[in-house]
């Protein structure tokens, strides 16, 4: 029995989608972790998560409650101050996700939601191939677009098995790589399919530049370098030291999948409008206003109707109206604050 286990946030609301639809071919059950908070304290986008819920009705959601001032008390002592302060809020999404699973699971992958598996290639490796207790998976990368390709593979995610992982070893400041570090093996790095490839897509930094400057200001990695310059750099065509690595990119005819073809709803609320100020924006001017992620499918601008010719069209669609307004369902989605975690944690104990 196959569990995945996907770290979420809406700045990767392009790849959850597809995310999900591979990992369903590999996965008895699928587990999404996400915090109703950016790990730098910003609140979520709540349109954007209730949407994401109820595209997938299927999935189980585990939402669990940022704090400010720590992290969840038994897990380490860091202040908000401390440079891995976001690395362990990360660590606690796929600890939360880890509890939800189903005590039954033999297997479990940790995915990150830009992470895509080829479903149909990783049944074709784990039926075929000896499976380890602990491998992380070769994976391609891709930068500014869906066919611009790192040369070099590398790895990311994280499939282990159950019996052999110790969870408070998710707590490492190298995340999935100090979890595969400290185990005693069996282990492989850089895992091929039969093919001789690697199976998964890392669309880490396949954004446009607004989503990429949304990325790092909220991600566990944000202390890590200058960011915005480095945005600047690679969107100004400056290929060396791409987002601060050694990777040489290449362009390749045909991609995997397409990120930029899934539109993202833009949300009133998020971009910082009350419903009281819409009459004085149309579509593009509340965006820009905003100072929100410019959402772009392809180099052009999403369109709901012709936005020119009933200026504020796009705003009075259902997407764009208060959360109150819009019913999501609840069935699929569990939201827990700390002591829920510890409460299940001494229920699967004493499984």
């Amino acid at each position: 029995m196959i569990g995945t286990v996907i770290s979420y946030c809406t700045n990767d609301f392009r790849f959850i989608g597809k995310c999900i639809e591979e990992a369903k071919k590999f996965s008895n059950q699928i587990v999404i972790a996400v915090c109703d908070h950016f790990f730098d304290g910003t609140p979520e986008n709540r349109h954007l998560l209730g949407y994401t819920y109820a595209q997938h009705p299927d999935c189980q959601f585990i939402e669990f409650a940022y704090l400010p001032d720590r992290l969840y008390r038994q897990y380490h002592p860091l202040s908000p101050d401390d440079p891995d302060w976001a690395i362990f809020w990360a660590a606690t999404a796929r600890y939360v996700g880890l509890q939800y699973l189903d005590p039954a699971t033999e297997y479990l992958l940790f995915l990150d939601s830009d992470e895509i598996v080829e479903g149909d290639e990783f049944l074709k490796w784990f039926n075929s191939s000896e499976v380890l207790d602990a491998q992380r998976l070769a994976s391609y990368l891709y930068a500014l677009r869906p066919t611009f390709k790192a040369k070099k593979i590398v790895s990311a995610p994280l499939f282990i098995k159950k019996e052999t992982l110790i969870p408070f070893a998710l707590f490492n400041v190298l995340e999935r790589l100090g979890v595969y570090l400290n185990h005693p093996g069996p282990k492989k790095e850089a895992s091929l399919g039969v093919d001789g490839k690697p199976f998964v897509h890392h669309y880490s930094w396949v954004r446009t530049k607004e989503e990429c400057l949304w990325k790092t200001r909220t991600w566990g990695h944000r202390n890590d370098a200058d960011w915005p310059l480095l945005i600047e750099e690679a969107f100004s065509g400056n290929m060396k030291g791409l987002f601060k690595s050694d990777h040489e990119y290449e362009e390749i005819q045909e991609c995997f999948f397409d990120p930029f073809k899934i539109a993202i709803p833009n949300m009133i609320q998020n971009l910082g409008i009350w419903q009281s100020q819409r009459s004085r924006f149309a579509a593009g001017e509340a965006i820009a206003e905003a100072g929100h992620v410019n959402h772009m499918v392809g180099g052009r601008g999403c369109k709901d109707g012709d936005a020119g010719a009933a200026k504020n069209q796009i705003l009075n669609h259902v997407r764009y109206m208060p959360l109150e307004s819009i019913c999501f369902p609840k069935e699929n989605v569990i939201k827990i604050n700390e002591q829920d975690l510890f409460k299940k944690e001494i229920e699967n104990a004493l499984f």
